[in-house]
């Protein structure tokens, strides 16, 4: 053949013919193929091009006519010839060579993604650079497919559902795989609903490794939460938190499980066996300091049973037993309320007509039978105003009028949705904001006929009703304030609950006078039956410290509280203070003999605050012929921290400004301080970061998943605190197996799930569907 012949045939004047009719590289048909111009052949055939097939023994030819078709030739390779084809991409791949300049850049490879098994760390570089640093991080410097990789992809992919509660159903769904095909070769090869559960459980282990790493090295003890939470009625899981505070006094909290319960009714026993289980998992079993769990019969046998059989590491005996703060207020305002809107008229009513004058008498009675019927009228109200055209537009415009004058902008009146107090709160003050509107809606009501009166079922709230509509509002207000205050999950609680409690035992007694039994005696009730079940949870006037031990002694670590708090208020008598600075002293006791022997162990000694070396120690030792006595030398000398903590003016510095100050001057107190004031309130906030979990925990065919459940709890924790350029470390690929004693039981039943999801992913023939 001429030189002629052989130009015309190189890959660059190919690039030209071919890509005029198709956009395909000329390389895609670079050994595929071989190429003959026609009208070298004979001068009589212009403009025609044969191409044969290079397979051996495969005669096909395919005659074409400038601008090439290449469509017809790469489907004869997809069909005829599939297996050297993916050679031929194998083959790519290892020569690093960018996607543009291989066979991968031809878009008919999209449909073979499905048979390319294997062909999944291509890392081609890539001339397109992130536009944000932001969220590029640290990969800002490299090109964004170079750490690109399906593996990576997978990763990232998996992560993104867990963070945004998508079911892992979605990988396997049409429009996911139709996106996936479109978006990267390889990746319908890594996204499965099988596999991203498989890197689900790799990321679980990465997690514990990680989390029983960071205990370990943890100087101090750990505060826990229980909470039951509730899927569906035959499912049930035990949610476990670990909070503590690390060197630095940045609070850490971590999910370390959601253990399947198969029915509610199971004993405090094995409830206490799944505690157990789970802290022996993380190795933290002998350093609780403190469980904080909702006020349930069961929750509280759990707590015994765990009391009974805890040997701690240097406090052997486990008195940390904590009260959600939020279920003792979810009872206090129910006893409240039950008197404050009463379903009948109690004995006590008919009674006091014999005991006050007749007017004021027959007026407490009155406002009894209407108190009774006020919370009905006013839900009547508020689904009138709000589904009635009538009504409706009245109300409208007289809250048009309001927006001139009020940039609080509310528009609506709250319905009640039944999930606790604080909706009835909530609805009560909607209606006293729209007091004045709501009046003029009555006024125009009264202007109608009976009939329609009739019609529209609204009843008027009169004046009493509105003010007792007012005084409970405002006391509903005080439980509002001190409730959203210790749910608090990312801050300092525990020092307050007493004080709260405190405040709000006195708001009962101040406010229920002695002129408030006859002129709101449901109030009146309401309060004192208030009063008494608060009282009942937190007997915080008693001569001794009891069970609330952890509890007075939070507040006296607090800088702004001290012993000064109880020694200013009356109700705190002379032997509860004395008790308190006794069960004090006691702990800091244990802290210090714990410290105190690390130091021994290191080859030093504290005498105060000036260090002594063993030789000092020894020499000293040899003189005293009273050595035996050192111990009591030694404990008199370290406890000046108490007393010079004590002895300090208050503060109203908050809980880390004040003891990083303190931490090398009193070092046994701020380890004390630091371990109690992880302790949690209530258990309320930990409560809801389970029930996020509910929708990814059940697959398509509603078929309870505890092991997966279980693994996305503890997951779940290290996704939703990554930020922008976070990753996980580059050798910690997810294909290696995490070497770690893994729970057997918990993989075995992990893989029946998969396995019962329907693991085995069907292949989908994406062509095919989007022709269909």
């Amino acid at each position: 053949m001429s030189d002629r012949i052989s130009e015309e045939s190189s890959p660059e004047t190919y690039t030209r013919s071919v890509e005029s009719r198709n956009l395909v590289s000329s390389t895609v048909l670079s050994g595929l193929f071989e190429r003959t111009d026609m009208d070298m052949v004979s001068p009589d055939i212009k403009g025609e091009v044969m191409f044969s097939c290079n397979v051996p023994y495969c005669n096909e030819n395919f005659g074409q006519e400038n601008p090439i078709n290449t469509l017809p030739l790469l489907n004869h390779y997809k069909n005829k010839h599939k297996q050297l084809l993916i050679e031929k991409v194998q083959e790519a791949i290892k020569s690093s060579k960018t996607k543009e300049d291989s066979i991968l850049d031809a878009r008919f490879l999209d449909s073979l993604t499905d048979t390319l098994s294997g062909i999944t760390k291509f890392q081609g570089r890539s001339r397109v650079r992130p536009t944000s640093k932001k969220l590029s991080g640290r990969r800002q410097t490299g090109p964004s497919q170079e750490f690109c990789s399906p593996q990576r992809f997978k990763r990232l992919y998996t992560q993104s559902l867990i963070g945004a509660n998508i079911p892992f159903d979605t990988c396997d769904s049409l429009h996911t795989r139709r996106m996936l095909d479109a978006g990267r070769f390889g990746l319908l090869n890594v996204i499965t609903r099988e596999l991203t559960m498989r890197e689900l459980k790799q990321m679980y282990y990465k997690q514990v490794k990680r989390l029983r790493k960071e205990f370990k090295e943890h100087v101090g003890h750990f505060a826990l939460t229980l909470n039951q939470w509730k899927v569906r009625s035959d499912n049930h899981f035990l949610g476990i938190t670990v909070r503590f505070f690390n060197e630095s006094l940045e609070l850490k909290r971590y999910n370390i499980g959601l253990e399947h319960m198969k029915k509610k009714g199971e004993n405090s026993q094995f409830l206490v066996n799944i505690l157990h289980n789970v802290l022996r998992y993380y190795r933290i079993g002998d350093r609780v300091i403190s469980i904080s769990r909702g006020n349930s019969a069961l929750m509280a046998d759990v707590i015994t049973s765990f009391e009974k059989g805890y040997f701690g590491k240097d406090i052997r005996d486990f008195d940390g037993d904590v009260t959600c703060f939020k279920d003792v207020a979810d009872l206090t305002v129910k006893a409240f309320m039950a008197h404050a809107f009463p379903q009948e008229a109690s004995y006590d009513d008919s009674m006091e007509e014999d005991t006050v004058t007749a007017d004021v008498s027959n007026s407490s009675l009155h406002m009894h039978v209407d108190v009774k019927a006020l919370p009905e009228k006013i839900r009547k109200l508020t689904r009138s105003l709000n589904k009635n055209d009538e009504l409706g537009a009245l109300f409208d415009s007289e809250v048009t009028i309001r927006k001139h004058t009020d940039t609080r902008m509310l528009e609506i009146l709250k319905n009640e949705n039944y999930t606790g107090w604080m909706s009835e709160y909530e609805m009560i003050s909607c209606v006293l904001y729209f007091k004045k509107q709501v009046i003029e809606v009555y006024k125009e009501v009264g202007r109608l006929s009976s009939k329609e009166k009739t019609r529209l079922a609204v009843t008027e709230i009169t004046e009493p009703e509105w003010e007792h509509l007012e005084t409970v509002h405002d006391i509903l207000l005080h439980f509002v304030d001190h409730t959203k205050a210790l749910e608090g999950s990312t801050y300092v609680t525990i020092h307050a609950t007493v004080p709260s409690v405190h405040s709000l035992l006195e708001i009962f007694t101040t406010m229920n006078t002695k002129c408030l039994p006859l002129t709101k005696p449901t109030i009146s009730r309401g309060l004192a039956a208030a009063y008494d079940t608060l009282y009942e949870y937190y007997p915080i006037y008693e001569k001794t410290c009891g069970r609330l031990k952890i509890l007075f002694i939070a507040t006296v670590l607090s800088p702004e509280f001290k012993l000064r708090f109880f020694q200013n208020w009356e109700p705190f008598s002379r032997d509860l203070i004395k008790s308190i600075e006794k069960e004090l002293k006691n702990l800091f006791w244990l802290y210090e003999k714990r410290y105190e022997k690390k130091r021994l162990q290191n080859g030093e000694i504290c005498d105060g605050l000036t260090r002594i070396d063993n030789q000092a120690i020894t020499v000293k030792r040899k003189k005293d012929v009273f050595s035996y006595l050192s111990k009591y030398n030694r404990l008199m000398k370290k406890a000046t921290e108490i007393e010079i903590y004590l002895r300090e003016e208050n503060e109203s510095s908050d809980f880390m400004e004040y003891y990083q100050r303190k931490k090398e001057s009193l070092p046994i107190l701020f380890q004390l301080a630091k371990d109690i004031m992880a302790i949690p309130a209530s258990s309320a906030p930990d409560e809801s970061l389970f029930t996020i979990l509910s929708d990814l925990g059940t697959n398509v065919n509603s078929i309870s998943c505890p092991a997966m459940t279980k693994m996305l709890a503890v997951v779940k924790d290290s996704v939703m605190s990554m930020k922008p350029g976070d990753e996980e470390p580059s050798e910690e690929s997810s294909d290696e197996e995490i070497e770690i004693d893994d729970d057997q039981n918990l993989t075995d039943q992990f893989i029946k799930e998969i396995g019962d999801s329907g693991g085995d992913t069907k292949e989908t023939d994406l062509d095919d569907a989007i022709l269909g």
